[in-house]
């Protein structure tokens, strides 16, 4: 990615990121634990190029992304389970820089 390159997407404190190796197609994964299951959880998520959203091995398809200029912002609360979740981005590039951004909110009533 250049130094020069800006995209015009942005999520509050998150940062675009991309494979050291500069590669087309880069697959980011994380491990969310949860204890109970929360009142809301949104995923806000932008691509330079494309991206496929997995929650549990299950495609989300509401929630694809497509070019550095926009957020998309989902409900994954649906796709969530009690313990542990996998949160998987398979994203591709085209050519020219690449990037990926993504925060995950998640809000718990407790009672």
């Amino acid at each position: 990615m250049s130094a020069a390159w800006v995209w015009y997407a942005s999520i509050q404190d998150a940062q675009w990121i991309w494979s050291a190796n500069n590669e087309d197609d880069v697959s980011f994964g994380i491990k969310l634990e949860l204890n109970r299951l929360p009142s809301t959880a949104t995923l806000k998520v932008a691509v330079d190029d494309y991206a496929y959203v997995f929650i549990n091995g299950q495609m989300i398809s509401a929630c694809t992304p497509y070019g550095f200029q926009s957020v998309v912002t989902c409900n994954i609360l649906p796709f969530l389970v009690i313990g542990y979740n996998s949160i998987r981005f398979a994203a591709t590039d085209t050519g020219g820089d690449a990037g990926l951004l993504f925060r995950i909110e998640i809000t718990s009533n407790r009672t």
